[in-house]
């Protein structure tokens, strides 16, 4: 890039042109005479005569560094009109700005991008694309994702499909979401060659996925660092602190992506934070061990409180509340209820019950109860299948009107997302905005209540159950298994999310809730259940 206090004299305008002051002659540089030789080379041999004069005139607007930009524009207008004249169009302007790509990049429009991509070239894309992220212009690069995303039905070809991996990859950390759906979108496409862009787009989408739900002030900050990882950053200001803290609340033993931020922080500061990670995941796994290893109908409870001056065991259901909540229960549900809404459950039914409490309000977990009980019945009632599907339908109107009582401080958030686009709501749906970020309870909640009462917007819609599996993994499964029936308004997406994660997570999850996944995309998950 020029220096930015050279003289107006001394600047390049394009391709070795000299400008001096204006209204002044200009100086040619003898290597853009040569290349102006190679230009109507092309423009004459294969531009179709509506586009040769408009060549022409950009030319000279190059060569005497005047009214360029609106050439440029008139040229473009016409040359990426029609697609069989985007490609040599693509040649003459890359020839053209081959020495001046800034220049290029200020002058570039995103449509005349996307339809050159289209065509099967990716010259100028490449070239404008490459000098948005050097300047770090995300802005412009992620408008240019979103219309690529808006055209991907012409985007079958090598070309676009490499540039919508790259492009993938960039935005990962700064755009996570935006990068999602660029890389959904070229994957389908991909071919064998392409095997290493895949591959890392992927990489770098696992390592945004580790501060998605950061702010947008924390993940440029990562975004820039993780892309110069061998820069001894100090790690001293504020804001560097905030980005580690947004780090420490999402790192974990064995989480995909985490391998380029150890890379860039400090070493002892990643050993204490994997140590404390370490030990609350050795906590867990012991607390299991010790749910799983309680026989079905030991005497001996986990925990006991006390009613009414008795000491009875607390059901394995509100035990695994107080392990989803925390210590304390949250408000409505009384640890000392009626033995009747405590009872306890086998080991079976405790799986399965944890998975739901924790993605389900709390009102609604006492609901649940009776469903559950029926399950694990040692004598169900057989019912017909339109027996099954009609108390499938019973449990999800109960359980939504529970969560609109006991999640009334959602209810804003939930009626705009229901009534809104995708376009409209993604922020809020994404988990990023600041009083309902990926990590939080109320996030949870909200996708459970519009996977409980959906959305219109279909696109939304197809989102929804991704979003979930994002957010709360092998828990989404409870949930899913009660929404995959036949009229379920959701039941496509669920099923069609599960399909495609398939193949994500038969190497990370166990044959249990692989096989249970399988279900769900089959639609087998209907079960034999009497109220």
């Amino acid at each position: 890039m020029p220096d930015a206090h050279s003289s107006p004299a001394s600047q390049p305008s394009a391709r070795g042109v000299m400008a001096r002051a204006p209204g002044e002659t200009t100086e040619i540089d003898p290597a853009w005479e040569a290349r102006e030789q190679r230009v109507r080379v092309l423009i004459v041999d294969h531009l179709p005569e509506e586009l040769k004069k408009l060549a022409m005139d950009l030319m000279d607007s190059l060569r005497n560094n005047a009214g360029v930009a609106e050439r440029f524009d008139a040229f473009c207008v016409q040359a990426f009109s029609k697609p069989e004249w985007a490609v040599p169009a693509s040649a003459v302007i890359g020839e053209l700005f081959e020495d001046n790509e800034d220049r290029l990049a200020e002058l570039a429009r995103v449509p005349d991008l996307v339809i050159e991509l289209g065509c099967g070239q990716a010259a100028v894309a490449c070239t404008v694309a490459a000098r948005w992220a050097a300047r770090g212009e995300t802005h412009r690069l992620s408008r240019l994702a979103e219309s690529i995303i808006a055209a991907q039905g012409t985007m079958r070809n090598a070309a676009a499909v490499e540039v919508m991996l790259a492009l993938a990859g960039t935005l990962a950390v700064s755009r996570p979401s935006r990068a999602e759906q660029l890389f959904n979108a070229a994957l389908p496409a991909a071919e064998p060659e392409q095997e290493e862009a895949v591959a890392d787009a992927r990489s770098w989408l696992e390592t945004g996925r580790v501060v998605c739900s950061a702010s947008q002030e924390v993940r440029d900050l990562w975004d820039i660092r993780l892309r110069r990882p061998r820069t001894a950053w100090k790690w001293e200001t504020d804001e560097e602190r905030r980005a580690l803290a947004a780090l420490a609340d999402q790192i974990q033993p064995g989480l995909p992506g985490v391998e380029r931020y150890q890379r860039i922080v400090p070493g002892c500061w990643w050993d204490v934070v994997m140590s404390k990670a370490r030990l609350m995941e050795q906590l867990e796994k012991e607390r299991t061990l010790a749910r799983a290893s309680q026989p079905a109908d030991s005497a001996t409870p986990l925990v006991t409180t006390q009613v009414e001056g008795a000491e009875v065991p607390e059901s394995r259901a509100a035990s695994s509340m107080r392990s989803a909540w925390g210590d304390d229960l949250p408000p409505g549900v009384n640890p000392r209820a009626s033995g009747a809404a405590r009872v306890v459950l086998g080991w079976a039914a405790g799986v399965f019950m944890m998975a739901l409490t924790a993605l389900l309000a709390p009102d609604g977990v006492y609901r649940l109860v009776k469903d559950i009980r029926s399950v694990f019945n040692p004598a169900p009632v057989a019912l017909t299948p339109e027996q099954l599907i009609e108390n499938h339908k019973r449990w999800r109107a109960a359980t939504t009107q529970s969560m609109a009582q006991a999640q009334a401080a959602l209810a804003a958030s939930f009626q705009a997302a229901k009534s809104g686009s995708w376009k409209d709501m993604e922020g809020l749906l994404s988990g990023h905005q600041e009083n309902l970020p990926f990590t939080s309870d109320g996030y949870m909640q909200l996708l459970v209540w519009l996977h409980l009462d959906p959305p219109a917007d279909v696109e939304t819609l197809s989102r929804l159950p991704r979003l979930l599996l994002n957010r709360v993994d092998t828990q989404a499964l409870a949930l899913w298994e009660r929404l995959v029936y036949p009229g379920s308004p959701n039941a496509e997406h669920i099923q069609r999310t599960a399909r495609e994660a398939l193949a994500e997570k038969e190497k990370t999850w166990d044959k249990d809730n692989t096989e249970r996944l399988r279900q769900i995309a089959d639609g087998k998950t209907v079960t034999a259940t009497a109220e």
